[in-house]
């Protein structure tokens, strides 16, 4: 579902994956592509920026533990952000793609 044009959906839309994933956002030729929640089919769910089909940018992946990671993505790698237990303790940090302890 979603706006086509050239047969591709540009713009806002759904799509559900054959693997039971789901994509609600926007779409730039049939491409995952700007705002957008992807949720995972075992719950998971990432709710942030993608460019050509990746998380990049600022987004939120919440696992079905409560544990989060929130800050930016870069090629849909955590590059600089923070990985939060259920009761919001930092327990990793990311800087420029590299994984830190607390």
């Amino acid at each position: 579902v979603g706006e086509f044009k050239d047969g591709n959906i540009n713009g806002h839309g759904t799509r559900k994956l054959a693997n039971g994933d789901k994509f609600v956002g926007k779409f730039k030729d049939n491409i995952m592509h700007g705002k957008g929640t992807y949720t995972f089919k075992n719950g998971e769910t990432f709710v942030g920026t993608f460019e050509n089909g990746r998380r990049n940018g600022h987004g939120t992946r919440t696992l079905t533990n409560g544990i989060k990671y929130v800050g930016e993505w870069k090629n849909g790698f955590e590059w600089n952000g923070k990985v939060f237990n259920k009761e919001n303790e930092i327990l990793i940090r990311y800087f420029n793609g590299e994984r830190i302890k607390k």
